[in-house]
């Protein structure tokens, strides 16, 4: 420790020092000395954050065994109670505070727009690309009131002198300060200024209070001020205070005792402009360093530490702002007395900060030292594991970032040396990251061990919280669209759940209901109008209600003055339905009450009705109380603004809703912040208190330091800086230096460097930049025996994580790999199973032989897993269709209970201008099972149904459908007339049969049913395209009917296509055979833990190249290239269950061509397809194989 005492006059001392603990164990000493004041007067501590003062509480607590009776005010809120202590009349806030000054500017800004300055604003604000109603003007000119208040507020804090300027009817700036075409926020001042002063409510603001305070804590009796005040204060971790707080301590020292513990993260004097008595405090190394550094301040390669010069400014003027005072300096900086420490990665660099140095020398390298390798410390290389003090982690995802982190907690935890609380993880927002947070590290059941206790800070209220984020969307019902989506969002909620009486089995009734009524979007028609839409009720909440109501009335079908009845609404269920009218003519009703803009006062009434009525239950949880009373307390502060005269005019329902975002959208420290797990937090000022473990995570180009656009009309922007202004940028980078020096043991920093997509490289942030270059242009790699075998410091420091957790990197014991593993046993068991695959796909790729010996039907004991009743399996003939066409969905379905299709009842917010595949299927498929033309009743239920666009456009969609059923019809017709000419007999009938089988000693009886029209079996398609799961259907029906008592003709019929698609005849043990294949495999899958890993889609081209004799090769290419492009053709979508399974990086499993032997090949080679005109011939030719139907 070396403490250098630098004594002044004052009774003010900095005591400044690298380590916050040293700061901690000094302040802990002050209070437990006697200062002379009462014992029951509690210790003043300024800090800048609530988080700060939680980890003050318990490091004083840990040293003093309490931490009792101490106050941790705000700097701001301290001095402002001050003012309110010794200066008569000052209120408890300022009518200048931002908050009420934008109420002010919104009710005086129409009245100035006339003014030529302000013809700017008066274009912003005529100009709303959004809306043109008075609505949106409003808000968008209390949303600018916002802006100019904050403007006017850091005039107030970094330039009072302006505003005093202003305040002598002056529209320029002082000095040498240009106020460029702005003069109208002088004007605008001046009107505040008047408005406040005909309110009679109180001119004083910070400015115009600073110089009376200071002048009366110099006249006041000290005394007096000590009855006031403490004896004593501290202020703890600031990293910067503006210069009239700063005055305020000066004047403060010269009555009681004032101690700033400061942390400064280096040793020796930094800051760039010196007087003749700082230079004459400082020793002789300091002063040379430091005139050096002044003399040269503008060449960036001779200014002592880099990383310290670019991002220590906000340190660098805070330290020559204190050294231009008269203040004592008690220096106490930390070294590793063993030097440990200072050997590895992390405490190399902050031992250079510390000293000042770069590359061994505090004073500035010459441009060849620069260039050769001088000063550079060689990176500690133990057996193959490199520094990691500090490493750098590239990801392609949040998510992986996280996956990452915990694999390396976990690793970290494992040694018993480090706890969770020990560890910190900051992010620049961390709402982008809590979803993913909850995701990776909440407890699995399966891998308890893997648990890492946990907490989130920071999060915004609206983000987390469904009660007020239902809330503040309610306000906004005015100009709200009243979509599905929304609508069913709010009632969600459990609170309005429980406000309406509707449980979770009514709300998934409701859900279906209303998915069935074709309920889109708006109350009614006039509602849609609104939005220059037709003023047609169809597909709105009025239609779906007539609809549910006709329906449940006359009890069918029918259309009653031009609405189509719902009719599933049956008995008790009325009680359910009428529960959705109380909803939503509640909303309706809300919406009607919200239009009309009104005073404050009555939005308070209409805002506590609203939270009364749906959020107040009876019976409620803390959780939702406090959520409830964080509402009720933002509608008292609504009120406050009209009862302080600050919001005098008539507000919208916009404005509110903003209002309220706002409000309830500011982030307090979580009372879970130092809460003894691992801290995930925002990035923020002052929060770097120190921890074992520090994480960085999001350090992303463009994403950090966080970019924020300056206001265009800020002047102090505008306007040459001055030493001491705050700059979003600077406190950013001064943050990343606190969090890099706050680090004890580890520094985990981590950035989405490749793309997600396409595996591109991605740019770090900057601040990152520049730490790997200093770390390169520091360190040397002489002995690389590490990871990567590479002589540069960055691919040492640097890894690249691969796009999934399971890649065999993370699980294979590799010297070059080192740094990478995972504690994930779900991933290791995937990565298993993925070498089996590649090894089981390399062996077919080596082997070549369709004709292999391997037989699938063979690999697993079904004998002993089938349930048989009465020693007999049943299997349906639909079960085992449904099977062959996805036998992946089917497993998932079947075994796993599992269904990836799932689309939360195919809810929509769009309404029918056209209708995709699946919907065309569906109706087209409803006029097919009609076997007759449409009734003109049936087609207006339809069109009025809501599923069909309005008027002529469904009426023209519909008829092409018909048009559809009658092409359709016609080949059908052709078919009768072939097929009746060659049998001469024929006949229409539904057919069941049953067909037994014995399949590994038990008997197994397949059950089925089919429809026979006019002598044949058919499978109608009723898209445009015949697929393979369609040929298979029609093959097993084909087998089963070549089985019953009436063999015949299957056709695949489609209305796209003039051929015809059929299957010549085949003999009864043929068939048999062919349908014991597909049993057994389907006893397989329903039996075994594991999916049949095959698919038709996939298969079938393969096996119509079987029969050409491609080689094995070709029809695994051939397989690869339709699995590729049938995967991204967006407009044929695959099952979500085959794209688990099948991808371009994913090897086919060693059964894949055997299956499609087997099952697919005597499809392909019994299949006939033709042209129509040449049906007459295969119908011939097939009475003649089969003999005449009968």
């Amino acid at each position: 420790m070396n403490i250098n005492n630098q004594s002044n006059s004052s009774n003010i001392t900095v005591y400044q020092s690298n380590r916050l603990e040293a700061l901690v164990t000094v302040l802990s000493q002050q209070l437990k000395s006697n200062s002379g004041q009462n014992p029951f007067t509690a210790e003043t501590i300024l800090v800048h954050s609530p988080g700060m003062s939680e980890w003050l509480k318990i490091q004083i607590a840990q040293q003093l065994g309490i931490a009792a009776n101490l106050k941790f005010p705000l700097p701001s809120s301290f001095i402002w109670s001050l003012y309110q202590q010794l200066i008569p009349n000052v209120p408890s806030t300022s009518a200048y505070n931002k908050d009420r000054l934008r109420w002010k500017i919104y009710h005086l800004l129409p009245d100035f727009l006339d003014d030529a300055n302000f013809a700017a604003i008066k274009e912003y604000l005529s100009t709303d690309e959004r809306h043109s109603s008075s609505e949106y003007t409003d808000l968008r000119r209390f949303q600018l009131s916002e802006k100019i208040a904050d403007a006017y507020d850091n005039y107030l804090v970094y330039r009072p002198e302006w505003l005093l300027h202003w305040l002598n009817g002056n529209n320029d700036l002082p000095d040498n300060d240009d106020i460029g075409r702005q003069e109208w926020q002088a004007i605008l001042w001046r009107g505040i200024y008047q408005n406040v002063e005909q309110l009679e409510q109180s001119q004083f603001h910070r400015a115009s209070l600073h110089q009376v305070l200071l002048e009366k804590i110099s006249t006041i009796e000290p005394e007096a001020l000590l009855k006031l005040i403490p004896n004593r204060l501290f202020v703890f971790g600031i990293s910067s205070l503006p210069s009239h707080q700063i005055d305020v301590l000066m004047a403060l020292s010269q009555h009681i005792e004032v101690n700033i513990l400061w942390f400064n993260p280096c040793s020796m004097y930094w800051g760039d402009i010196l007087s003749e008595k700082t230079l004459a405090r400082l020793n002789q190394q300091q002063s040379k360093i430091a005139l050096t550094n002044n003399e040269q301040k503008q060449n960036y390669f001779i200014t002592g530490n880099p990383l310290l010069a670019s991002w220590g400014k906000v340190g660098r003027d805070y330290l020559d702002s204190l050294s231009q005072r008269d203040i004592e300096f008690q220096d106490i900086f930390l070294a590793d007395p063993r030097g440990e420490h200072n050997k590895t990665l992390l405490g190399k660099v902050q031992q250079d900060i510390l000293e000042l140095e770069y590359r061994g020398s505090a004073e500035p390298l010459s441009i060849e030292a620069l260039n050769d390798e001088t000063g550079k410390v060689p990176l500690m290389i133990n057996k193959g594991k490199v520094d990691d003090t500090i490493q750098i982690h590239s990801c392609h995802s949040r998510f992986r970032e996280l996956e990452v982190l915990k694999d390396k907690l976990l690793g970290w935890l494992e040694s018993n040396t480090i706890l969770p609380k020990d560890i910190l993880v900051m992010v620049p927002d961390i709402n982008d990251y809590a979803p993913f947070i909850d995701a990776v590290f909440a407890r699995d059941p399966q891998q308890p061990e893997q648990s890492i206790p946990y907490s989130i800070s920071d999060r915004s209220s609206l983000s987390e919280n469904p009660i007020l984020n239902t809330f503040v969307s309610l306000l906004g019902l005015p100009t709200s669209r009243f979509t599905v989506s929304e609508v069913l969002d709010w009632l969600e909620v459990p609170l309005i759940m429980t406000a309406f009486n509707i449980d979770s089995a009514e709300l998934e009734l409701l859900k279906e209901w209303i998915v069935e009524c074709e309920i889109k979007w708006a109350l009614n028609g006039e509602h849609k109008a609104n939005w220059n839409m037709p003023k047609e009720d169809i597909n709105t909440w009025l239609y779906g209600l007539k609809r549910m109501v006709l329906g449940f009335s006359l009890g069918q079908e029918s259309v009653w003055h031009g609405t189509a009845s719902y009719t599933s609404i049956e008995g008790l269920n009325v009680n359910v339905m009428a529960k959705l009218v109380t909803f939503i003519s509640y909303l309706a009703d809300l919406k009607a009450r919200f239009t009309d803009a009104t005073s404050p006062e009555m939005w308070y009434l209409r805002v506590d009705q609203l939270i009364t009525n749906l959020f107040n239950p009876e019976e409620i949880i803390d959780a939702d109380f406090i959520s409830v009373n964080k509402l009720r307390e933002a509608n008292k502060t609504l009120l406050e603004y009209q009862q302080n005269n600050d919001a005098m005019v008539d507000v919208n329902n916009l404005i509110v809703q903003h209002f309220f975002r706002q409000n309830l959208n500011e982030t307090g420290v979580s009372q879970r912040f130092l809460a003894g797990r691992v801290n995930f937090c925002t990035l923020m000022p002052m929060r770097s208190v120190p921890f074992d473990i520090v994480c960085v995570l999001g350090l992303n180009d463009g994403e950090f330091p966080r970019h924020v656009e300056p206001l265009s009309f800020d002047l102090v922007g505008l306007n040459k800086p001055r030493k001491g202004d705050r700059a979003r940028k600077l406190d950013e980078r001064y943050l990343f230096l606190e969090a890099v020096c706050s680090a004890r043991k580890k520094l985990h920093l981590s950035y989405l460097g490749q793309s997600s997509k396409n595996n591109q490289e991605l740019m770090p942030s900057v601040l990152l930049s520049e730490l790997v270059d200093y770390l390169q242009e520091s360190f040397i790699v002489d002995n690389p025996e590490g990871r990567m075998q590479t002589s540069k410091v960055k691919d040492q420091i640097m890894i690249k994580h691969a796009l999934q957790p399971f890649n065999e990197r993370y699980f294979v014991d590799n010297q070059s790999l080192v740094g990478l593993k995972s504690y994930n046993k779900q991933w290791f068991s995937s990565f298993v199973s993925g070498l089996k695959m590649q090894s089981e796909s390399t062996k077919n790729n080596e082997v070549l032989d369709v004709e292999s010996t391997f037989d699938p039907f063979s690999c697993h004991d079904i004998q002993a897993k089938l349930q048989a009743v009465d020693n007999q399996v049943i299997v349906e003939l639909d079960d085992l269709i449904t099977f062959a066409k996805n036998p992946l969905k089917h497993f998932y379905k079947q075994q796993l209970g599992v269904n990836l299709a799932l689309n939360d009842h195919n809810l929509s917010d769009v309404e029918a201008f056209e209708h995709d595949g699946l919907q065309r299927y569906k109706h087209v498929q409803s006029l097919v099972n009609f076997q007759q033309e449409i009734e003109p009743k049936i087609k207006q239920s339809w069109l009025a149904s809501g599923s069909f666009p309005p008027k002529a456009w469904g009426e023209d969609l519909l008829f092409d459908y018909q048009q559809t059923v009658h092409k359709l019809d016609a080949t059908l017709e052709a078919l009768k007339v072939g097929y009746s000419d060659a049998a001469k007999s024929v006949s229409s009938r539904s057919v069941k049969t049953s067909i037994e089988f014995q399949i590994a000693n038990i008997e197994v009886s397949l059950r089925g049913s089919f429809n026979i029209e006019s002598g044949l079996s058919l499978v109608k398609r009723l898209s445009k395209n015949v697929r393979a799961d369609d040929r298979i259907e029609a093959w097993l029906i084909h087998l089963m009917r070549s089985l019953s008592d009436k063999p015949g003709p299957t056709f695949l019929l489609s209305h796209n296509t003039n051929d015809f698609i059929t299957f010549s005849s085949i003999e009864q043990e043929f068939a048999l055979a062919e349908l014991q294949k597909w049993l057994q495999l389907y006893l397989m899958s329903t039996q075994c833990s594991e999916p049949i890993m095959w698919y038709g889609r996939f298969a079938y081209n393969a096996a119509v190249d079987m029969t050409k004799d491609k080689p094995s090769s070709a029809l695994l290419k051939s397989i690869q290239g339709i699995i590729e492009s049938a995967i991204e053709d967006e407009r044929s979508p695959i099952d979500d269950h085959i794209v688990r399974h099948f991808g371009p990086d994913k090897p086919l499993p060693k059964d894949f061509l055997v299956l499609t032997r087997t099952l697919l090949l005597p499809l392909v080679q019994c299949q006939v397809e033709g042209k129509m005109k040449k049906i007459m011939e295969f119908m011939e030719e097939y009475v003649a194989a089969v003999g005449v139907s009968r």
